[in-house]
């Protein structure tokens, strides 16, 4: 038998150590039996053998045994020790055959007790008392055995208060009164109790300890991974959230993102996460996992939020591979207009008027445009689904920055718009030493021509929405990355557009950019592509005065880049291969774009 509505935590612990000075006592009492002091004849009549074994059982299990059995289910644990008690004072009752005030007592406390788990349990112990005192008053139970009037009335007197007690008590602790019980106060405020809203989440939410043992399961989590929320409370939160790989293969600890949230105090969040059920099914997983910190700091918990998106991203890689596919066969037949209409411009080739010339230019301008899209739109598909080609190489940054200043400078100077290095990582030009600019030496390991296309962007979006003053290119580092900048005094992007910025197909819309091209898939590539590296990116704007987009990247110690450099040589073969495999690093990453002099980790430029 088990409770119709819960009670509040605690209570079971109650009920089961109030009945425990009951069986301590007669303990107690059956010892000073043999002592030389006289009991009333009454009590020494209750002290049978089977009543003091009953009693040293009860003892135990009250004080010692429910502890064990609590952990399991708190109820039933209860429940045990209440069945315990009843036979208890039923074998006192029995042994005595009076109905001492001593007795009456015991049967009162059993009444009341009976009634926090159900009008059942209650309504049938009280009538098993009256029917007890109805024989008792026709003598069936025996000559000996009294019946006292006032002993039927306290009777149904402790059933009525045991029913309204432990009902009003089960109404509190409903989800419905705990969730949603109002504090009376001036302002009359809603206050709704935090169990309520974690099992009426959507989401599956799991809190963990740092033992890795699972304290909190919400019902959407059991939904979500096939396990009830009795089966998973207390057990290690590994067989229960059996995060995979794509294929099924075990998550590494080093990516089990609730390790390194207790690791580092850090949230985790990983959007590309596999979960395999209970009944052994794979499901695709956004979860996000943050630490739950003592006063003093440490981290003593880990909650973590997932939902299942299965179906979410099985429409997504349709509709990716839909866009892939559409966009390769387009440009072909694009990359065919494109190529005629530029023969039919060619003065050599064909002799047409300026008119003709300018509608032709128009079309060819538009034709490279949609181009661009088909480029674009595949690059995004192939970076969703996983199937974006890198090869990543050691990179140092400040010569690779000057590389690609020499092919995108022509764009500014169009526009008059002065470009600046800053290899302090401050905007305001380049450190002067001596008539020299000093160059930091910091390395990456990325593709460098992803990364071209990154930086190539960013640039060309200053330039876009820039009309007068300059765009600065910096550099700076710490022991762990390496921050690129790319900075105009352009139009600046309103606050509320920043949020949204690197989503797909996402274009600020107002009247100073209506008029400028694009694609809104820039952005989101750039994105993926620098988290392809596993770094970040992120803008800083002030609206009308300018924005800096900013490319954080891990960095190398030159020990790591040589090793790395070393290991890209010997995958390289034959030998002739080899050889210039090994010196396109040293020419694309390492040689500074002007003559140059090594002074210690930094290089210092004419």
């Amino acid at each position: 038998m088990t409770l119709l509505t819960p009670l509040p935590a605690g209570w079971h612990s109650r009920i089961n150590y109030a009945t425990a000075p009951v069986s301590v006592s007669i303990l107690l009492l059956a010892i000073t039996v043999r002592l030389p002091f006289d009991l009333p004849e009454s009590l020494g009549y209750a002290l049978s053998p089977a009543a003091v074994i009953m009693a040293g059982i009860h003892a135990f299990y009250t004080l010692g045994a429910y502890r064990f059995a609590a952990k399991r289910n708190s109820e039933l644990a209860s429940l045990a020790g209440f069945i315990l008690y009843l036979i208890l004072v039923s074998l006192i009752i029995q042994a005595a055959s009076v109905q001492t005030g001593i007795f009456v007592s015991l049967w009162t406390i059993a009444l009341f007790i009976a009634g926090a788990y159900g009008p059942i349990l209650l309504g049938s112990l009280g009538l098993l008392s009256v029917i007890y005192f109805a024989l008792a008053q026709t003598g069936t139970l025996g000559s000996y055995t009294t019946y006292r009037p006032l002993t039927f009335g306290i009777t149904l007197v402790s059933v009525a208060i045991s029913f309204l007690f432990w009902n009003n008590i089960s109404q509190e602790s409903s989800p419905f009164a705990k969730g949603l019980r109002r504090k009376r106060s001036k302002d009359d405020k809603l206050t709704i109790d935090p169990e309520i809203l974690i099992n009426s989440m959507g989401d599956g939410v799991v809190v963990i300890d740092t033992d890795g043992i699972i304290q909190v399961f919400n019902p959407s989590a059991a939904s979500i991974t096939g396990w009830q929320q009795e089966e998973a409370l207390s057990l290690d939160y590994k067989s229960v959230l059996i995060l995979t790989d794509p294929k099924g293969t075990p998550q590494p600890e080093t990516s089990n993102p609730f390790i390194k949230c207790l690791q580092s105090g850090n949230v985790i969040k990983d959007g590309d996460t596999f979960i395999k059920s209970r009944s052994g099914k794979q499901l695709d997983l956004s979860m996000a996992v943050s630490p739950i910190k003592s006063p003093e700091g440490g981290v003593v918990a880990a909650v973590g939020i997932f939902r299942d998106v299965s179906e979410e991203r099985s429409e997504q890689r349709q509709r990716a591979e839909f866009i892939s596919t559409a966009s390769h066969e387009m440009r072909t037949p694009v990359a065919a207009i494109e190529g005629y209409l530029a023969l039919a411009m060619n003065e050599r080739v064909a002799k047409i008027d300026s008119n003709a010339r300018n509608y032709l230019q128009k079309a060819h301008s538009s034709t490279q445009h949609l181009g661009k899209l088909f480029k674009d739109l595949l690059t995004a598909a192939r970076s969703e689904d996983g199937r974006l080609v890198s090869s990543p190489k050691v990179i140092e940054v400040g010569a690779f920055l000057e590389e690609i200043s020499e092919g995108i400078k022509f764009a500014a100077e169009k526009k008059t718009l002065k470009l600046e290095f800053d290899y302090s990582g401050k905007q305001g030009g380049p450190i002067a030493a001596s008539g020299q600019t000093i160059r930091p030496v910091y390395y990456i390991q990325a593709d460098p021509d992803r990364m071209r296309e990154v930086i190539t962007n960013l640039f060309d979006n200053a330039v876009k929405y820039t009309e007068q003053g300059k765009i600065t290119i910096t550099m700076s580092a710490d022991d762990k990355t390496v921050t690129i900048g790319v900075s105009d005094t352009g139009i600046g992007i309103p606050p509320e557009d920043i949020p949204h910025l690197f989503q797909k197909f996402y274009r600020v819309d107002n009247t100073a950019t209506r008029a400028i091209g694009g694609t809104g898939l820039g952005l989101f590539i750039a994105r993926k592509i620098v988290e392809l590296y596993n770094g970040r990116v992120w803008v800083e704007s002030k609206y009308g005065e300018g924005s800096t987009f900013y490319i954080q990247l891990p960095r190398l110690t030159p020990e790591q880049a040589g090793e790395l450099i070393k290991q890209e040589a010997t995958r390289q073969s034959p030998l002739g291969d080899m050889n210039r495999e090994v010196s396109r690093p040293t020419t694309e990453i390492n040689a500074p774009a002007q003559p140059t002099a090594k002074t210690g980790k930094d290089e210092v430029i004419s």
